[in-house]
């Protein structure tokens, strides 16, 4: 009963149900835990480990969870800790499988409405016991389908979900207002000249300097 590690629970014992037993189908799925912050900032966060911590207790135990992916959006599902080697199905919510993983899978929503998704954990041996803690983590929409995300997560993100010319490396325009590749500013010119510029001689008309040094351009 004692946190030694302040992650806000104490770790659960492997052969003891949890719970949130009974959670063994599609129907008495149980709601997975949202992990606040960015995918980067999970390790140890207290609000996945507080009331999360999961069993699969007997040999051939399953857990079902239930996530519901935002429309245009993508959830990273994932194990944060565990001392069992885990096995997870994904489904949809006709109970088809759309995807398996040893718990790390992006569960992506590309309609214009919520979608419902399961998932089933198990031992990936069949007959281990043992604890973990499942959480997911929003990455945010692509409603303009440019394959670039909402959620500052990993530094590639659309700052501009209604364009899909927007995003974390697009090329970018200079000086033309609009921050294409997303880094917080709109790229300027700028005129670099050859070192022995002022050249000799009389001045450059007016207009000359632009046709003999061409501006370079900095994205």
């Amino acid at each position: 009963g004692i946190d030694q590690d302040c992650n806000g629970i104490d770790q659960p014992l492997g052969t003891v149900a949890d719970a949130a037993e009974s959670d063994d189908s599609i129907a008495t799925a149980k709601d997975m835990v949202e992990a606040g912050g960015s995918a980067y900032e999970i390790i140890y966060r207290r609000d996945i480990y507080e009331g999360n911590g999961r069993t699969l207790h007997t040999v051939g135990d399953v857990d079902f969870f239930r996530v519901v992916v935002p429309a245009w959006g993508q959830l990273e599902v994932n194990v944060v800790d565990y001392d069992v080697s885990l096995n997870a199905i994904f489904y949809d919510a006709d109970g088809i499988e759309v995807g398996t993983g040893g718990g790390y899978y992006d569960l992506t929503n590309a309609t214009s409405s919520p979608a419902t998704f399961y998932v089933k954990y198990s031992a990936s041996d069949g007959t281990s016991t043992g604890w973990y803690v499942p959480y997911f983590v929003n990455l945010g929409t692509d409603q303009d389908q440019d394959t670039y995300y909402t959620g500052n997560w990993s530094g590639s993100r659309d700052c501009n979900d209604g364009n899909a010319s927007i995003y974390d490396g697009a090329l970018e325009t200079e000086s033309d207002s609009i921050d294409s590749n997303c880094d917080g500013a709109d790229g300027t010119a700028t005129v670099t000249y050859p070192e022995s510029y002022p050249p000799a001689g009389p001045m450059q008309p007016a207009g000359a300097l632009g046709s003999h040094h061409p501006a370079k351009a900095r994205r």
